[in-house]
């Protein structure tokens, strides 16, 4: 054709035959996996006849089928453990302002309480004037490191692979939660070693008995535990006076899983169907509610029953100090093991306005 400038050319009988050889083995091949899938469903089959199966295996007729079969099952068992079963659950980072303000190379905050006093006075004359005072008082918070690390090698991550699990990801969420049950348990029960005051027993907080009765005794009344709460809130309220910040905060109560379950499940308004916690947060515009605490419990670390009310969610009321979450470090690696550390930095729990909280001592006086 005029203008056509491609060329027309017929293949060699080389190139035929070469063809034809490459299409033989591509048929050959689907023979032979058509061959071996017929083979491996009918292993299933011939395996169950009594005596027929240990033959077949001792003559390696299915030896590649079995091989195959027990492979696929241990791949079923491994995937069948990627289950992350969490046994704790912490609440500081729910509950409490976090404060972040701090560099993480630094080891101690300082900051400033100014306090002032003024007194004015009738005007006689003379350019005698009263003049106000200023005070100053200066507060430190150390911060520590905390550290954890986790070890992997090469098999295992090669091994775990094969379940569509990152080991390595696992062990890092698991360094990550432990060292958050750290800072749990610094927050609640502090460390005395390395001075930190934590919320249960705090040393600046008022402790005062719940004097209506016993939370944990089933013959307490919904009426004595709204009373006791009632009182609490009076008692924050007058320690408070001229505290104007105070103004608009509501008071929150801070109880273990028993206690928790027990205000919101017990009726104290058998007209309206309420519950403790329910009764309080409709009648009280005070009361923010009951928060669930597992470390106010009775076996977590010794802390016992105590409720503790304070306008948690306040920052400048109090906070978590906590300079740097969880971070990786330099990991140290030697041939096929990697050890991984992790870091965070933190003080603790930080009260500053001890007044505005009060400890339920026990509620089980």
């Amino acid at each position: 054709m005029k203008g056509d400038t491609r060329m027309k050319r017929e293949l060699t009988d080389a190139q035929k035959a070469q063809i034809q050889k490459i299409t033989d083995a591509l048929l050959a091949d689907a023979r032979a996996i058509n061959d071996a899938l017929v083979l491996l469903r009918n292993a299933n089959t011939l395996q169950r006849i009594p005596g027929v199966g240990p033959m077949l295996q001792d003559r390696g007729l299915f030896k590649d089928a079995v091989a195959a079969q027990l492979m696929a099952k241990a791949l079923e068992y491994a995937v069948a453990q990627g289950i992350l079963e969490v046994r704790k659950y912490n609440v500081w980072r729910d509950v409490f302002p976090i404060d972040r303000d701090m560099p993480a190379g630094a080891d101690q905050k300082v900051f400033t309480i100014w306090s002032g006093s003024a007194t004015a006075a009738w005007y006689r004359g003379g350019g005698k004037h009263p003049n106000v005072s200023i005070g100053a008082q200066e507060v430190k918070v150390p911060y520590s490191a905390l550290t954890l690390a986790f070890t992997i090698d090469w098999l295992e991550m090669l091994a775990t692979s094969y379940a569509g699990v990152s080991a390595e990801a696992m062990k890092a969420a698991q360094v990550i939660q432990g060292l958050d049950d750290f800072v749990e348990d610094l927050v609640f029960l502090g460390d005395s070693a390395m001075s930190r005051p934590g919320l249960i027993d705090h040393t600046s907080i008022t402790q005062a008995n719940l004097t209506n009765g016993d939370w944990n005794d089933s013959g307490t009344t919904a009426a004595e535990i709204v009373q006791d709460v009632q009182v609490v809130l009076n008692t924050i309220v007058t320690a408070s006076t001229g505290d104007r910040r105070m103004k608009g905060l509501q008071i929150y109560a801070m109880c273990s899983p028993t206690h928790y379950r027990k205000v919101t499940s017990t009726i104290a308004n058998t007209y309206t169907n309420q519950t403790i916690a329910q009764l309080l947060t409709a009648t009280d515009p005070m009361f923010g509610g009951f928060i669930e605490s597992p470390m106010h419990g009775e076996t977590a670390g010794g802390a016992g029953d105590y409720v503790s009310f304070g306008p948690f969610a306040d920052p400048d009321s109090n906070n978590v100090s906590l300079s740097m979450d969880a971070v990786r470090m330099p990991p140290d690696v030697r041939g096929g093991f990697i050890e991984q550390p992790m870091c965070t930095k933190a003080h603790g729990y930080h009260c500053r306005y001890p007044y505005r909280f009060l400890q339920g001592e026990g509620a089980n006086v």
